[in-house]
């Protein structure tokens, strides 16, 4: 998979150590989203929506750190509306998803 070619900024791409960071790679059949949560954000719930997958197909999501729990099974119609709530509760932390068609 050329992922390159496909990379989502899924926040707004500054220094503002308040605010959330994630981007994407990937396209409509596999690829991941890395969300870092900086020094000073407060929340500790992040909703991911990813970008470039296909409406009717299913994917399933797992955690990079912890991978033989998925996070879940959802269609790319949800991934790419409401999207996935991550719990992150340390900070700073990073996560990564991975994601690829089921």
């Amino acid at each position: 998979t050329n992922w390159f070619d496909n990379y989502f900024p899924l926040t707004p791409q500054n220094h503002n150590t308040q605010e959330w960071l994630a981007m994407q790679l990937g396209d409509g059949v596999d690829g991941f989203a890395t969300i870092y949560k900086r020094e000073n954000v407060k929340e500790n719930e992040f909703t991911l929506v990813l970008n470039g997958l296909s409406e009717k197909k299913n994917y399933v999501l797992w955690d990079y750190d912890n991978s033989k729990k998925p996070l879940g099974t959802f269609t790319g119609k949800q991934l790419m509306s409401e999207g996935v709530v991550l719990t992150i509760k340390d900070t700073p932390k990073a996560m990564a998803v991975l994601y690829k068609v089921k």
